[in-house]
């Protein structure tokens, strides 16, 4: 599982920092060149889930990231 945390520090100040939102990605199926992932927000939002099926694993983990933040953006509450 890879998990994502968004913080705000406000300038700078660790002290006051709070997190923004979660994601964490799981890889739920697939072979050994293309991944299938479950992805769960949570957020000002609420929790929620959505699917990235098809990752071409070679590629790492960055745009596996970059597509289950797209993947958040249209996410049902």
């Amino acid at each position: 599982m890879l998990r994502v945390i968004v913080e705000i520090v406000p300038f700078g100040n660790e002290r006051d920092s709070r997190t923004l939102a979660v994601m964490e990605i799981g890889n739920v199926g697939g072979d050994s060149e293309l991944g299938d992932y479950t992805v769960r927000f949570v957020d000002e939002r609420g929790p929620r889930q959505a699917k990235v099926s098809g990752h071409l694993r070679a590629r790492g983990y960055w745009p596996l990231i970059a597509r289950a933040a797209r993947a958040h953006v249209r996410a049902k509450p």
